[in-house]
């Protein structure tokens, strides 16, 4: 278990204790102007995933994904980068850039990003809640159904109220 990386907020080369844990070898990633982490995972749903879909660790065998209707599910592993038909194997990213994340048609740029009541869609906000997983560059497109987005590489797990956790607490 030596050869693991682990997905952190901010710089992705420095190990944390995120409870997702990938095999290095697994993990390709794209220079550019941010690095984009991504790793090929197992579609274990009945359907498709279309390109953008918000997706979470499937079970035991780390390296499937399903979509989730739990709006404070704080375990989102990434989005999808391509259409991943049922029971194939895609790409994933779960940390950095990514040019389509599905979304609620309220998100608009700069708000935090976590789940939403419709599988595999974002819903944002304007303080980071449990289960935030990345922030909106762009407002929601109306063509794509989507915004682009910085994913964190983590969800957050818990926030308390006026401590160094939550530095926009109410006053």
């Amino acid at each position: 278990m030596a050869d693991l990386i682990r997905p952190t907020i901010g710089r992705s080369d420095e190990p944390t204790n995120a409870p997702l844990a990938f095999p290095l070898s697994a993990i390709t990633t794209e220079r550019g102007e941010q690095q984009l982490l991504r790793i090929p995972l197992n579609n274990a749903n009945a359907a498709a995933a279309p390109i953008g879909t918000v997706v979470i660790q499937s079970g035991a065998n780390s390296f499937t994904f399903a979509t989730l209707t739990n709006m404070v599910f704080n375990a989102v592993t990434g989005v999808t980068l391509e259409e991943i038909a049922s029971s194939a194997v895609g790409q994933v990213a779960i940390s950095g850039k990514v040019n389509r994340v599905r979304a609620d048609s309220t998100v608009t740029a700069g708000q935090f990003l976590r789940m939403s009541g419709t599988a595999g869609v974002a819903i944002g906000s304007t303080e980071p809640f449990e289960g935030t997983f990345g922030f909106a560059l762009t407002t929601y497109d109306v063509t794509t159904g989507s915004v682009e987005a910085q994913l964190f590489g983590q969800t957050i797990h818990w926030l308390v109220r006026g401590s160094v956790a939550d530095p926009v607490a109410d006053t």
